[in-house]
């Protein structure tokens, strides 16, 4: 699939309308899903325990940060060489990939099991009525939203409402990523010491707060960038600190099928990412109020989601 990811790249480049690109954007979406879905199993197929929580957060720091830095590369291709040239970047990357994974990368999941759909079914309902796992997934899913709605929304705060230019965008999307590397190294460094169950409830908590912050903050100076950025900050540093941790939390209570669970998982993370994004686009950006609003909102739903599915079920 990184193949066909980059044959997309490549045929974005080449789009006759804004038809065809969506096209092969969607296409591309597909290529890159199905290869983040791959990479999640080699992992719990690799890693147990603490090792894969830390495994997690590795992989927790390249989901969080690829979204926010992308802007930083995109900004500076855009206004020197046009818009043609981020797919022409993202082609050569996904070659690279691609390579790394041929010559690299071996094997993992030794275990060959026959298809069989009835029994797939079965072992899809089984993972999916658990409530812990079912919970953490729909929780990290609101988290990578609330990242993809703040992608969505600041470019066009920025440059149409305040000014800035896409290369400006890029500094600040930057500079929010360097806090969402921050929160996934103060995790690794904390798993140390304390349990993952207690930072996750560190991270969620943190997270409701800040955003109620942002919104108090934002009712005060809806147009103010200063308002606008500082509080997603602290959000992304919080949220450091219950990815990784719940999503290896999940996958320990699966003893079978991790392949199959981290697959469930990380559907489960994309419609919810992917419906939260379809709800973000109605916002207005003609002040940082409505967006900091969604963020509050978002907090407490994924708040109710830990106390009543994650909690419940996690040992004390």
């Amino acid at each position: 699939m990184m193949s066909f990811y980059m044959l997309m790249s490549v045929l974005c480049v080449f789009a006759p309308s804004i038809e065809i690109l969506l096209l092969f954007r969607a296409l591309q979406g597909i290529g890159a899903s199905i290869v983040g879905i791959s990479f999640r199993s080699i992992l719990s197929d690799v890693f147990e325990g603490r090792d894969l929580a830390k495994a997690m957060s590795y992989t927790s720091m390249s989901y969080r940060v690829g979204p926010i830095i992308a802007p930083v590369i995109g900004g500076y291709l855009q206004v020197y060489f046009g818009w043609q040239s981020n797919f022409i970047f993202l082609a050569a990357y996904a070659l690279l990939l691609l390579l790394l994974i041929i010559f690299s990368l071996p094997e993992t999941h030794l275990e060959k099991i026959p298809f069989e759909a009835k029994t797939l079914l079965k072992r899809y309902w089984a993972i999916l009525s658990n409530k812990t796992f079912t919970g953490a997934s729909v929780c990290v899913g609101i988290q990578y939203g609330m990242l993809l709605v703040f992608n969505m929304v600041a470019p066009f705060f920025l440059q149409d409402v305040l000014g800035y230019s896409p290369i400006t965008y890029g500094h600040i999307a930057f500079i929010v990523g360097v806090f969402a590397f921050c929160g996934i190294l103060v995790n690794r460094l904390l798993l140390q010491r304390y349990s993952h169950l207690s930072l996750t409830a560190i991270g969620i908590y943190g997270i409701v707060f800040f955003s109620g912050v942002y919104a108090f903050v934002s009712w005060l100076s809806p147009t103010s960038l200063w308002a606008f950025i500082t509080p997603i900050f602290l959000i992304l540093l919080s949220t450091g600190l219950m990815v990784s941790n719940m999503l290896s939390h999940a996958m320990s209570l699966i003893p079978r099928g991790k392949g199959t669970a981290s697959a469930l998982q990380s559907i489960t993370l994309i419609l919810t990412s992917i419906i939260l994004t379809y709800f973000g686009s109605f916002l207005k950006t003609q002040s940082s109020l409505p967006f900091s609003l969604f963020y509050l909102a978002l907090a407490l739903v994924m708040l109710g989601i830990y106390r009543f599915l994650f909690v419940e079920k996690s040992p004390n």
